[in-house]
């Protein structure tokens, strides 16, 4: 079972990526948020090509820029069966 990893891109989030990881070896695909966009995202060059914008977000009437926004978004568009928590 091969596992993809997404990565909510709000903010400075994409700095934070090119500084926590191999950049070059980055597997994983990052998610913007709907546009228009309230904060400006940073999306690093290495990574555009694996960069996708959600359409919108369908279940919230606020914070569609919120990490935990995009996050169940992208669960609800995949339609999964569960969502885990580690809070």
């Amino acid at each position: 079972m091969v596992k993809t990893q997404f990565f909510c891109l709000v903010g400075n989030e994409g700095e934070r990526i090119e500084k926590k990881r191999t950049i070059s070896s980055f597997d994983g695909i990052c998610v913007l948020p709907p546009y228009p966009r309230i904060m400006e995202t940073d999306v690093p060059v290495s990574v555009k090509g694996k960069t996708f914008e959600l359409f919108e977000t369908t279940f919230v009437d606020k914070y569609h820029d919120s990490c935990t926004s995009l996050a169940l978004q992208i669960a609800l568009n995949l339609n999964v069966d569960t969502i885990y928590s580690w809070l």
